[in-house]
This record gives structure tokens, C-alpha cells and sequence, in this order.
């Protein structure tokens, strides 16, 4: 497991629960048998979390005995715009979207690239393709547009070899939505089934 948590917003609006979330599902994980998890708590920058998914990622134990699963969770302000999903660090200040963006925030293709890059790879190419673990990415975030009117639908397929072998992407909302951050001091709605052993 490897949950992210960014509540602790400089430009944007607070989380309530988004840091509280993640270290939820990363005790919940780390309570299943045989299971490992870390927690990323508000990295300030687009760089910085990238550069803290790596470092996880490039764990030589990873890479010698590869999981059958790794759940990406990501608890935080989420931005849907022209076709793409971004996840917004702590710091980030989005002023114009078509400029900012790319700068400012974290493209979920660039995430599903980094863990096909730094583990999906390796283990494909010391074990074989059969070997390649199952990435779950659970985005907890909003799906809302800065400017309306644009295209809805979300570009889902990265470009061919940019992508794990096997992914599934699991959303907490539907496109153009906002999520349910939850009473403060509590849970997100989604965290809370995710965390319910009932389901």
C-alpha cells in the first residue's frame, strides 16, 4: 500500500479528513496479513510527491519479491480538466488551468507512468510479464472542472508502455462531481466504506 493525504491547502480550499483517510487505509492495510503500507502525508509540491512515490517505488525488496497487489490510494483535491485528471499538492496555485496544471499539480498519468517506470518494469523484466503485480489506483478526490464547458469524458489510456501491465483505477465520484470530504474529524464518506469490513 502507499496512501497519500493532502489536506493542509496554501491556495485552495482545507481538507477536513483527506491526511486522516489515507493513515486509516494504510493501518487498515497494514493490518492484513502479509501486507506492507506507507503513508505520504500534504508533500507541498507536484515534484515532491512524485519524487516520494519514486523513492517507494525504487525499494530494491519491491523489485526482489514483487506483491501480487499494490493499492495506490490518493485522499486530496482532485482536478478534473480537457480530458485529464490532476492531483493537487499542498502548495499548489492555480490561477490560469491551461498554464498552471502541469506545473502546479501531479497528471494521473504521470503517477500510472512512474509506477509502470520505477516497479511495474523491473519486475516484468527480471520475472516476466506473469509476474507483474496488480496496481489499484483509488482516487478519493473531486472531479470538478475550473472551466466549464469543456470535454467531460477522461482520458483514461495513457500512451502505449506508460502504463502497469494490469491497473484498475477506482474513483469516489462520478465526472464534474465533488466528493464528500465528511465531518470534520472524521471520514470521507468513500474512506469510510473502503475502511467498513462489512464490504
Amino acid at each position: 500500500g502507499l496512501c497519500i493525504g493532502v489536506d493542509a491547502y496554501q491556495h485552495m480550499g482545507t481538507l477536513s479528513n483527506a491526511v486522516r483517510d489515507a493513515e486509516a487505509i494504510d493501518r487498515a492495510l497494514k493490518r492484513v496479513p502479509g501486507c506492507y503500507s506507507e503513508a505520504i502525508r500534504n508533500p507541498a509540491t507536484a515534484t515532491e510527491l512524485l519524487r516520494q512515490v519514486r523513492v517507494r517505488l525504487k525499494d530494491p525488496e519491491l523489485a526482489q519479491r514483487p506483491p501480487e497487489l499494490i493499492v495506490v490510494y490518493y485522499a486530496g483535491h482532485g482536478i478534473q480538466q480537457r480530458g485529464m485528471m490532476w492531483l493537487v499538492p499542498a502548495h499548489a496555485n492555480i490561477h490560469d488551468p491551461d498554464e498552471d496544471l502541469s506545473r502546479e499539480c501531479l497528471s494521473l498519468n504521470a503517477l500510472l507512468k512512474a509506477l509502470h517506470r520505477h516497479l511495474d518494469q523491473p519486475v516484468q523484466s527480471r520475472f516476466g510479464a506473469d509476474k507483474a503485480p496488480v496496481f489499484l489506483v483509488v482516487l478519493d478526490a473531486c472531479r470538478d472542472e475550473l472551466v466549464r464547458g469543456f470535454d467531460g469524458l477522461l482520458a483514461l489510456e495513457p500512451n502505449a508502455g506508460e502504463a502497469p501491465r494490469k491497473y484498475k483505477i477506482l474513483f469516489s465520484c462520478s465526472r464534474k462531481t465533488t466528493a464528500n470530504d465528511g465531518p470534520s474529524g472524521g471520514h470521507s464518506l468513500f474512506a469510510r466504506a473502503m475502511l467498513d469490513t462489512e464490504h
